[in-house]
């Protein structure tokens, strides 16, 4: 890519970054800046990633060495390293059934994140039923009807572009993901499966709701779900966790030592910690301002 393009992306990214990832409490409920703010932040972040990309290389396990500009690993594996690098919160709202016996949040995790968060949002996450609302930085899954294990569980991927109505029921989208299946105008050299950007046509029905997508001029119907980034809405994830509010940082680590809870601190003065992929249902994990405990999440 020209060095130029590159360095407006990563300037870009930069700039987004700095004026958007701040959270802060009011009343144990956290607000950003601007609603929008986190999803173009991502939208940055992950061009940015596709900017500086030297190899890739599609494969289950996440090998992400994004100073060397490596990036290996399938699609869920590079929307969850962005997720734990920059948006914990986020990461940490990812819950399903459909996949127990995974150790990472996957494809039908996104999924069923988004239809659970539904229109209003719930956590950090808000659905968004009508597809020509989507914005970049939205995420995109759907899930395969049967889930098994030991075979992938759907795909998602980002949403790079704002959705053009190309005729009556079909939208064309820009995509950013990892995968073995390149789409139109790919940036992926032929015969290279990993990360890269392209785009596909989505189906929709009559309320813009996303039913499908087509494979070349074959139609496929597909169930599918569009999750947004936002805010969070409440300081904690548990009720019973709200007495680590307000806390000092020394005082709620005593706290959770005496209830025999584990935990780490995922953002500190809006600056986020990354995080592993496990998700443990009894861990807290605390968002810190000025000392002081603004937010605690299970998980």
């Amino acid at each position: 890519m020209n060095k130029t393009i590159c360095l407006a992306i990563f300037c870009l990214w930069l700039c987004v970054a700095g004026t958007s990832c701040h959270l802060y409490a009011q009343d144990h409920v956290l607000v950003s800046h601007t609603d929008d703010a986190l999803g173009k932040q991502y939208a940055a972040r992950i061009e940015a990633m596709l900017g500086a990309l030297k190899e890739t290389k599609y494969q289950a396990a996440t090998e992400i060495d994004e100073a060397n500009g490596s990036l290996k690993c399938d699609c869920s594996g590079l929307v969850g390293h962005i997720l734990r690098q920059d948006f914990p919160e986020a990461y940490l709202s990812l819950r399903g059934k459909e996949a127990p016996w995974r150790k990472r949040a996957v494809a039908v995790t996104f999924y069923e994140t988004f239809i659970a968060a539904g229109e209003n949002g719930d956590g950090s996450w808000r659905r968004v039923t009508n597809l020509m609302e989507a914005a970049p930085g939205d995420v995109i899954a759907w899930r395969k009807e049967k889930v098994e294990a030991g075979s992938t569980t759907g795909h998602v991927c980002t949403i790079a572009s704002q959705p053009e109505l190309i005729g009556e029921g079909q939208v064309r989208v820009r995509l950013i993901d990892s995968t073995r299946a390149p789409h139109e105008d790919d940036t992926r050299p032929e015969g290279t499966f990993g990360v890269g950007a392209g785009f596909k046509m989505f189906l929709v029905n009559a309320d813009g709701e996303c039913v499908g997508y087509q494979v070349k001029d074959r139609p496929v119907k597909a169930i599918i779900a569009v999750g947004r980034i936002v805010r969070p809405t409440a300081a904690t994830s548990h009720a019973d966790d709200a007495d680590f509010i307000g806390l000092s940082q020394d005082r709620a680590i005593e706290l959770a030592r005496k209830k025999g809870t584990s935990w780490r601190i995922v953002r500190e003065d809006g600056i986020p910690k990354p995080i592993n992929m496990q998700i443990l249902e009894d861990r807290l994990n605390f968002v810190v301002e000025d000392g002081k405990i603004v937010a605690a999440y299970r998980g």
